[in-house]
């Protein structure tokens, strides 16, 4: 649903004089307004051949305000783009706004005087105030909030710019990874996520019972409950993978994938463990685990470079850099990170190394003096974070690695596939 001019909120409607809502009206009934645009569309816009720029609207919640003696500049922002539009009004137009307040704009858009650092500016001719706002009250500012203030409004938090760019990169994965997989031949379930199935064997779930009382409701090897449930007669569980589920429906569908959420009950307080998040898996009957690898590695990168066929990426080093942050492990600012990341991840093929490889060189590494582990490389111990930081450094240069292979443990061969693939980015 868009703003049609006749259902506008007329609560405080500001003109630029009476002189100029004369021109104003003469105009536009000469000259057809554009429908609303988002500030993404608008900012991109040109004149066309013959200079010429019809009238436009916007509405857009302001992020700043600027005051002078004959002139005001209002940035407003609608969470379509990172960038903020910038809207030229007389100082009796912008009394009473502050940030947070949300307007619709009507105006010409037209090109700013040289120097400036938009291009292109919106000189208004009507304003309207859609929702007003307390400037003195409102919790978002022109300066950095962190993540755990902005939880503390989570009814506001997509208004800051990197949240809102957040928002429109997950929504762009979806698509393309939907995309991806239906022409592959893929079929997408919605495995259940409510299960009587601890997946990952390790307990640490969330138990769901219809019995407020009740404090000890139930264990993952589903043994009894703290009082009766009459609706669910057995422990239920949030899922913690649907791993199950989709080799279930692998028999008979060959490909399947889903992305879907996932908990997890693990007390840890790092940026590793989330109790809630959304999940892609995928199960795939194959001959062989190069198949499997093959299909890892095209599917991110074809992810990787539809991303970058848009404004995202772009937008998001933009913030990071203007953030000047610093990677805690490289020191490097995170913006030019993200730029050496996404090069390897998407050029050049991905290599792959046994398992009897990446032990070796972790031990030679460790012996020699050239790493220091907190943990030192064994075979029966398995890969920790350190190792698969250092194997992603030393065979991918950038690039993930996939590392696979045979592990003699306890007498008995085990096949082994680590196919989390190590990431520099761990």
């Amino acid at each position: 649903m868009r703003w049609a001019p006749s259902r506008l909120p007329r609560c405080l409607s500001q003109s630029r004089s009476p002189h100029h809502t004369a021109r104003t009206a003469s105009h536009n009934a000469n000259a057809t307004l554009t429908p609303d645009q988002d500030i993404a569309t608008i900012l991109n816009r040109k004149p066309d051949q013959h200079g010429t720029l019809q009238p436009t609207r916007v509405i857009g919640t302001v992020r700043t305000i600027r005051n002078q003696k004959r002139r005001s500049f209002v940035e407003i922002g609608d969470g379509s783009t990172s960038r903020s539009l910038q809207a030229l009004l007389e100082p009796h137009q912008a009394e009473g706004l502050g940030t947070g307040t949300l307007v619709a704009l009507i105006g010409t858009w037209q090109r700013s005087p040289p120097g400036k650092e938009q291009e292109y500016e919106l000189q208004v001719e009507e304003l309207n105030v859609i929702g007003p706002a307390d400037a003195e009250k409102y919790p978002l500012q022109k300066k950095f909030h962190s993540s755990e203030y902005l939880r503390t409004i989570p009814h506001l938090r997509l208004r800051t710019p990197l949240n809102a760019l957040l928002s429109r990169l997950k929504s762009e994965c979806d698509y393309q990874l939907a995309s991806y997989f239906r022409d592959h031949g893929f079929i997408r379930l919605q495995p259940p996520i409510i299960t009587s199935s601890d997946c990952e064997g390790a307990g640490e779930v969330f138990t769901v019972s219809s019995n407020a009382a009740a404090k000890h409701i139930g264990q993952a090897d589903g043994s009894s409950l703290d009082g009766p449930d009459d609706f669910f007669r057995e422990p239920k569980y949030l899922t913690v993978s649907s791993q199950l589920h989709l080799e279930a429906y692998m028999n008979e569908h060959t490909k399947v994938w889903t992305l879907s959420p996932t908990f997890r009950a693990e007390k840890s307080d790092t940026a590793r463990h989330l109790s809630e998040f959304w999940m892609l898996e995928a199960e795939m009957r194959a001959e062989a685990l190069s198949d499997i690898m093959t299909t890892v590695e095209d599917m991110i990168k074809h992810l990787l470079k539809s991303l970058g066929a848009t404004k995202l990426v772009q937008e998001l080093v933009t913030l990071k850099r203007r953030d000047g942050i610093k990677d805690v492990h490289s020191g490097q600012q995170v913006a030019d990170l993200i730029s050496e990341r996404w090069t390897g991840l998407t050029e050049g093929p991905w290599p792959s190394v046994t398992y009897s490889e990446a032990i070796e060189t972790l031990e030679s590494a460790a012996k020699s003096g050239e790493a220091e582990f907190n943990e030192f490389p064994t075979w029966q111990c398995g890969l920790q974070v350190e190792h698969e930081r250092y194997i992603a450094k030393s065979f991918g240069q950038g690039s993930p690695v996939f590392s696979l292979g045979t592990v003699l443990m306890n007498e008995q061969l085990v096949r082994a596939l680590t196919y989390s693939f190590l990431m520099a980015a761990k």
